[in-house]
């Protein structure tokens, strides 16, 4: 593998951080389908439903699908609703870091650093520079929320099944994880 010629051989920005941007474009489409999970639960909708309004509108649209439901849902407790509305927080963090890093051009910046360019949606020029530690945050940021959305839709979906029988044992919700830094 090592007399293998380097790919690419054109500059594409720094190679840990087009590495680690690699990783967050997959982190992001497992982040997507957790947005589906508890769209779903959440909307109490089946999860095919859920999946094609997810295609047609996209993430940004789902998350606020999601916090219109939950500001309706006055038939649950406060741990879910809050727990729900902790993953909205961090889904619009999410897609915006995700958005800022792959809609950007990339190039080396200073002091080790990836200098990213973008055009905002209002047509004005931003710089960001970011670390490769900054980079992979996202992306484990985006593994967490993963693993979170999956546990808190699957503790929705009991919560939405009619009651069963006296005594029954529940599992937990799910820890609340810190929410995701902004990338600016």
């Amino acid at each position: 593998m090592t007399d293998s010629p380097r790919w690419p051989i054109y500059q594409t920005g720094p190679q840990d951080s087009t590495f680690a941007l690699g990783v967050v474009s997959i982190n992001f489409a497992n982040f997507e389908q957790s947005q589906i999970w508890v769209f779903a639960a959440v909307g109490a909708i089946p999860e095919t439903a859920a999946r094609m309004i997810h295609a047609k509108t996209g993430s940004a649209a789902c998350t606020e699908l999601i916090a219109q439901i939950i500001g309706k849902r006055t038939d649950w407790s406060p741990v879910p609703i809050d727990l729900v509305r902790h993953f909205v927080n961090a889904s619009r963090v999410l897609v915006g870091n995700r958005n800022i890093l792959m809609h950007s051009v990339m190039t080396d910046g200073w002091q080790g650093k990836a200098a990213l360019y973008r055009t905002s949606k209002k047509g004005e020029r931003q710089m960001l520079s970011a670390t490769v530690e900054q980079i992979r945050a996202v992306a484990d940021d985006l593994v967490t929320y993963f693993y979170f959305g999956h546990a808190l839709a699957n503790r929705i979906a009991i919560l939405n099944q009619p009651q069963s029988s006296e005594g029954a044992v529940h599992p937990p919700w799910p820890d609340k994880p810190p929410l995701p830094i902004p990338l600016e």
